[in-house]
């Protein structure tokens, strides 16, 4: 623990007003109070605005013209004091204790403190699909080897991330045009080069699930989707690379391509071959990469390995027309099939830490 650290909580909005109140609320009622409760609304057109005036000096109120999540990060930032913040989607909310747990387990070191979320549907009832898994053995020293190794580690989103400030003030603001999207994403991806990731092992939080998220709408899944994805994360192991080549650190190029890299490339090289970042990929090729990333995931549990193993091998080899309705099932997080979400609940270890300070 550090003496007298201060989180700020940055809570991001557009057109949230359905949910944002009891974002407000869960962030209000911690049992370690933020230093300063910041709200950024990003032009919404819904009552937000409203709801955000209601609370008056208990938040602060960032205004703006709809710029998009990154311009709202950092103009969150801009008016952060704290010693550390944490950006939480405004349809998302934090458990009690949530800070309280956080200052307890941070280090002089650390950079970034991320822990578990619950998911929950749009009325707030638990799905009983917390995530991301993180090992035992996932220490900041086993974030930093996998991070050089693949570009990558087991991290989760926004809500679920605290960052220090002497980290974001080295790359904050975010240049909007270069990383034009997932901000959470690229400061996660750059943790490791700054100091230390701690994973906590406690649900602390929950992500809710209402159909407008990344991968959320699966009857309306298109490869343009996994497109999008694939072409932001090259531009994030550019950042990557040039980041460590600033800060004198050796990688190991080529990388071990993750998980979600090879989901990708897969998607992109069944569905748009001639569209793909990856045109030298083939059918042997990715085969043989997906067998030696799950031989090489030394922070994923064994099952977890081979059931992305099983996945990513049936996106190489699956008939096209059976593959479009297994995505549409496995990758939108609403109306899942029953069987699809036992795999992901089995994958991700489900229920083994109680949530903290519901």
């Amino acid at each position: 623990m550090v003496a007298k650290m201060e989180i700020d909580v940055v809570i991001i909005n557009f057109n949230y007003g359905s949910y944002l109140s009891e974002c407000i609320e869960s962030v209000l009622g911690q049992s370690v109070a933020p230093k300063t409760i910041i709200v950024v609304d990003d032009g919404s057109t819904d009552n937000s605005v409203s709801i955000i005036e209601s609370y008056g000096v208990r938040i602060t109120a960032v205004l703006q013209e709809n710029l998009g999540h990154v311009a709202a990060v950092n103009a969150g930032f801009a008016v952060s004091t704290a010693d550390a913040c944490i950006f939480l989607d405004a349809d998302d909310l934090l458990y009690r204790d949530c800070l309280k747990v956080v200052l307890a387990a941070w280090r002089p070191n650390d950079v970034k403190v991320q822990f578990r979320l619950d998911t929950i549907d749009r009325e707030g009832r638990n799905e009983e699909m917390p995530f991301p898994y993180f090992g035992a053995g996932l220490s900041p020293e086993a974030v930093r080897a996998e991070s050089l190794d693949s570009a990558w580690y087991p991290w989760t989103v926004s809500s679920g991330s605290v960052f220090c400030r002497r980290f974001l003030t080295d790359l904050l603001p975010i240049d909007r045009t270069r990383v034009y999207r997932s901000p959470d994403g690229y400061l996660s991806k750059l943790s490791p080069l700054f100091g230390d990731v701690r994973s906590l092992p406690q649900i602390l939080g929950a992500y809710r699930v209402h159909g407008s998220n990344a991968w959320a709408r699966g009857k309306e899944w298109s490869i343009e989707t996994a497109l999008r994805w694939l072409n932001f994360e090259i531009v994030l192991q550019e950042e990557f690379e040039k980041t460590a080549r600033m800060k004198g650190i050796v990688l190991k190029i080529p990388f071990r391509p993750s998980f979600q890299q090879l989901e990708y490339r897969l998607l992109a090289f069944r569905f748009a071959r001639g569209r793909t970042p990856f045109p030298g990929d083939t059918h042997f090729g990715l085969a043989k990469e997906c067998l030696l990333s799950s031989v090489r995931a030394r922070n994923s549990r064994l099952r977890t390995r081979m059931l992305w193993l099983v996945w990513l091998l049936l996106l190489n080899v699956g008939p096209k027309y059976l593959l479009v309705k297994i995505v549409q099932h496995a990758r939108g997080q609403t109306g899942r099939a029953g069987v699809v979400r036992r795999v992901l609940s089995f994958a991700r270890g489900q229920a083994e830490q109680k949530s903290a300070g519901i």
